[in-house]
């Protein structure tokens, strides 16, 4: 088995970022179910929708530590929960 691991392995990794990219997602699709393939076909048009604002130049974006303040305490809380044996 782990020989087959590297054998792929090295495989993916002699393909372009974007084929990796797809392959990537596949995998962890086929790790997360079926349940979130709707989840992650809606993040995927809202991404779409995003980056067509930031093109646009309609796009309202935040300041850096407003986003990095959120991140914190996100990541922060996060933490804790794992500490506590929360995932």
């Amino acid at each position: 088995m782990a020989a087959a691991v590297e054998r792929l392995a090295r495989q993916a990794l002699a393909l372009s970022d974007q084929e990796r990219a797809q392959l990537a997602r596949k995998l962890l699709l086929s790790l997360e179910g079926r349940a979130n393939e709707g989840v992650s076909a809606a993040w995927d048009i809202e991404i779409e929708k995003r980056v067509e604002r930031i093109r646009e130049g309609t796009a309202k974006a935040d300041r850096l530590n407003k986003c990095l303040g959120i991140f914190e305490l996100v990541t922060s809380e996060a933490s804790r929960n794992r500490g506590r044996g929360g995932t």
